[in-house]
């Protein structure tokens, strides 16, 4: 038992607390402690410990952390508990669903099987209204008499969220009470403490059930502040109750109409798609998940069915029929968006009603009317202009007039990765765009989407869901986010970007299934712009390309519309060029070997100096330097913008070697903060000792870079540090070209 209740923690340590470190609590006896170990808290609860443990589940003060011994649990007094004047941040909402009269006669009974099975139902049904509110997946703990559901999110303890996050819980309450199962509207508390799963209240031959996470989301994700406050408008102090809000099943079948809607076929990623005549007589092809063929589908019900609403009993019965009917058919069909392929030719979608695309081969290219592949269009995708080819026509100084680019040598790499993105089947770095306001960054991003797939909606806010992110990447060959912000890009997120660029695949639950999966690729490229380094995780920071803009002033600050009213001119002729030197491109791939990898995606590099050659007649090492410049001063930007990465280059400056507890080291760091006036509420700066071994692991790629190399290893009942300086006036002197400038 004792080893099930140990998995139990791992699982929540892994899943719950996502890296952070967890403070841990027991009440007999009263004893405390911070742990960044799964290990260190998997020693400190032994048997007895184990059955009797909470954990708080908001974000501390740093103040709070001083006082808490780490990585053990260590005797605590009278007043040097967790308090709620401790909380500094709310990091989790808990609903807390309790079976109704177990407190008899001052005693406390078990809840029956039924009563705990009714709990669990109860939770589900909580799980899908929450849903319907854009909550995302939670993570479903059993607590042994009822059952918790914890979301995630980033809010101040204050008390007017307090207020919210009370009135939130009562809200729940009056859709979902009933007379055996109610929540409890008290838990919004910032100093709420959760039963650890694998404890219990009281021992187990009292017959306790052990608290266990039940499933947790593989995309733990944040819920947007105004979520909490849309739901908190359903509050009306009055009860509602589930169980007498089902209608009652409607016996309408609509699957003959479904049928003759359209022409469905099984697609080669086992998706099913359906040729759609809309109202204004184009045809497109669509998902028939996807949120297009619904509209379609509820047009047609209204005018034949005079019916306005798809109940979910019909859309599931639908969808079923559907994919039994598309899988009949023999053939499966490639699907493309904008960019296809066959065996030796590019087919690019210009969109047309008409459906026409250019054709291109090794050494030429056309516009054909019967394209040989399947494009699927959505309802914002744009007709393309019709591409011309001149031969005059100067490609780089184009770029250079349109882009912001403050080198030549940044317009050639960017313009290299713009012509692969007309490429199928490359492993495309992600486009990041930096620098401060007015800078071209949104610019240059409606500019790429305009050639590449024009959009109604050029320029998309970055998704504040991951099955959102999933969607756009999955269904458009290349997704523009705009004025992003890097605490959006979090461990979630930046695993699906790193997929995207690899063209992994993501699994998630199919529609209307509790047990089926659904396999969607990922291969769409991506482009964001923000203020500041975008990405921060070593993985994904190997995948990017980054532009840094400098702000335009004077006589070149030109309005955006003036702006794109010239780039509409000579875009035709931009697409001419690029389709040409793509021809090119298809003559010659099979001849370049590559000597030396300087990047990780070695598919780009390899493009990339086959195009180089074509575009700039540039031999291999041109590209090695100009990825090698890309990654030095994205690596340099991410640096100045770390604040433990600046204080640990102003602190091993003058130092060849260091070594001491990393508690010692934060001490003198924050000594160090203070005299530089780094500010402390940085989201990347440590609130405390046990987190900045993880802070310094995120960057250590980027620090070696700089000349500095560091390790952490047990000594007694601390960590100790050993950290050396390799070269780091290289570093120091490219600072100097920087202006001093310090973004924290």
């Amino acid at each position: 038992m004792i080893n099930k209740r140990r998995e139990q923690v791992k699982k929540f340590f892994k899943n719950i607390n996502e890296g952070e470190p967890i403070v841990v609590m027991t009440f007999d006896p009263p004893q405390a402690g911070v742990f960044d170990s799964e290990d260190a808290l998997d020693k400190a609860l032994n048997k007895k410990t184990i059955q009797k443990a909470y954990t708080v589940l908001n974000e501390l003060k740093g103040e709070a952390y001083d006082r808490l011994s780490v990585n053990k649990l260590a005797p605590t007094k009278k007043g040097q508990g967790i308090s709620a004047e401790d909380i500094s941040y709310y990091r989790f909402f808990l609903v807390d669903l309790d079976v109704v009269g177990l407190q008899v006669d001052g005693a406390k009974r078990n809840a029956t099987d039924d009563e705990h099975a009714k709990a669990l139902k109860v939770a589900e049904f909580v799980e899908k209204f929450l849903t319907t509110m854009n909550f995302p997946k939670p993570i479903l703990i059993d607590s042994g008499n009822g059952y918790h559901l914890l979301y995630k999110v980033h809010m101040k303890a204050s008390q007017e969220n307090e207020r919210m996050l009370k009135n939130c819980l009562i809200a729940i309450g009056e859709q979902v009470d009933t007379n055996t199962v109610k929540v409890d509207t008290v838990v919004y508390d910032r100093g709420r403490k959760l039963k650890l799963p694998g404890s219990t209240n009281n021992a187990e031959e009292v017959g306790y059930r052990t608290s266990e996470i039940v499933k947790c989301p593989s995309n733990f994700t944040e819920v947007d502040i105004a979520v909490f406050q849309e739901l908190e408008k359903l509050k009306t102090g009055k009860k509602k109750g589930w169980e007498n809000s089902n209608p009652k099943k409607e016996d309408v079948d609509f699957v003959d109409l479904a049928e003759e809607s359209g022409e469905f076929f099984m697609a080669d990623n086992n998706r099913v798609y359906a040729n759609i005549k809309r109202e204004d007589g184009k045809i497109v092809t669509v998902d028939i998940e996807g949120k297009d063929f619904k509209i379609y589908l509820r047009n047609a019900m209204r005018k034949n069915l005079k019916m306005k609403t798809i109940k979910a009993e019909w859309w599931r019965e639908m969808l079923d029929y559907l994919y039994i009917l598309a899988n009949e058919k023999s053939d499966k069909k490639s699907i493309y968006n904008r960019i296809g392929k066959t065996k030796d030719t590019i087919l690019y979608d210009l969109s047309t009603d008409k459906y026409q695309c250019v054709e291109i081969k090794k050494g030429s290219w056309k516009i054909i009317d019967t394209p040989p592949s399947v494009f699927h269009r959505d309802s914002n995708d744009k007709e393309q202009v019709v591409p011309v080819y001149d031969e005059d026509f100067d490609f780089l100084d184009t770029i250079m007039k349109f882009f912001n680019f403050s080198t030549e040598e940044d317009a050639k790499l960017f313009s290299i990765w713009l012509i692969s993105a007309f490429i199928p089947d490359v492993t495309h770095p992600l486009l990041v765009f930096t620098g401060a306001h007015a800078s071209g960054k949104s610019s240059a991003c409606t500019m790429i989407q305009e050639l590449i797939s024009p959009r109604c909606v050029d320029r998309m806010a970055f998704p504040k869901k991951v099955d959102d992110l999933v969607i756009s990447l999955a269904n458009h060959c290349i997704s523009v986010f705009d004025n992003c912000s890097a605490r959006r890009i979090g461990e979630d997120v930046s695993d699906i970007l790193c997929q995207s660029v690899s063209g992994r695949f993501y699994t998630k639950r199919k529609l209307y299934s509790d047990m089926d999966t659904v396999t969607i690729p990922l291969k769409g490229m991506v482009v964001m712009n923000g203020c500041d380094s975008l990405v921060e995780r070593p993985d994904l920071v190997s995948r990017v390309l980054q532009f840094n803009f400098s702000s335009i002033e004077g006589e070149r600050l030109e309005t955006d519309q003036k702006l794109m009213e010239e780039f509409q001119k000579v875009k035709p002729k931009i697409l001419g060029v690029i389709f040409e030197i793509i021809s090119c491109y298809l003559e010659e791939k099979d001849d370049v070997k590559i000597d030396n990898y300087v990047i990780r995606l070695t598919e780009f590099q390899r493009v990339a100096v086959v195009l180089n050659r074509i575009t700039y007649g540039e031999d291999e090492e041109t590209v090695d330097s100009l990825l090698e410049t890309n990654k030095k001063e994205m690596n340099i930007q991410l640096l100045e913008e770390n604040p433990v990465a600046v204080l640990i280059l102003h602190f091993m400056e003058r130092r060849v070697e260091w070594s001491g507890s990393v508690t010692d080291l934060y001490d003198r760091l924050d000594t160090l903060a203070y005299k530089e006036q780094i500010e402390r509420s940085n989201k990347l700066y440590p609130k405390h000792a046990a987190s900045l071994s993880m802070r310094l692991n995120s960057i250590a790629s980027s620090l070696e870079q700089a000349g500095i190399t560091f390790y952490i290893k047990p000594d007694g009942i601390c960590k100790r540090i050993y950290i050396r300086n390799h070269n780091l006036k290289k570093y120091t002197a490219r600072r100097a070209d920087t202006n001093g400038r310090r973004r924290l």
